[in-house]
């Protein structure tokens, strides 16, 4: 009996050895489903992030006047804005599956970005437009987090922390 020669795919040469082929082949089909998911999942963090900026100038321009809310809310700064689009570009580029938040305008004129879960946890990040992010979260374990970090384009690693351990 002789043997066909195939190749390995782990190594890309001849191999006499079809157990060994299909070994290497089945590694080969879970990284390939692996990225596929990966990508997916890109794919899909990226879609939402598109959604969240037309979100961000639909809010941009629905509060773009003062007393937009009919209780003196001031007008949402276009500096906090810029704060927000670069702050969420930059989460999704460092934490690429991350939960886009909500994003919602305050009445001091602020942008604030909303994280909930199913477990009831919460987390909030506030941007002024003055490169300063004031956080709150709640946790399961009832945990609490508080507190003010400067943003210059980096995410803290409090932040961080924070929104990786309410991200489901």
């Amino acid at each position: 009996m002789t043997t066909c020669s195939v190749w390995d795919l782990d190594t890309w040469r001849p191999s006499q050895s079809a157990g060994r082929r299909a070994a290497a082949y089945r590694k080969f089909e879970d990284k390939v489903k692996e990225t596929c998911r990966e990508s997916y999942k890109r794919a899909a963090t990226y879609a939402l992030l598109e959604k969240a900026f037309l979100e961000l100038d639909e809010i941009l321009e629905e509060c773009a006047e003062p007393n937009w809310d009919g209780y003196g809310a001031l007008p949402t700064s276009k500096d906090a804005f810029k704060e927000v689009k670069d702050f969420l570009s930059l989460l999704v580029a460092e934490i690429p599956s991350v939960i886009i938040p909500e994003v919602t305008p305050e009445v001091d004129g602020g942008l604030e970005l909303e994280w909930y879960n199913p477990e009831g946890e919460e987390l909030t990040l506030s941007f002024n437009g003055r490169n300063v992010i004031t956080y709150s979260g709640i946790f399961s374990d009832n945990a609490e987090t508080l507190g003010t970090d400067p943003f210059d384009m980096k995410l803290s690693p409090t932040i961080r922390a924070n929104i990786q351990r309410i991200d489901i």
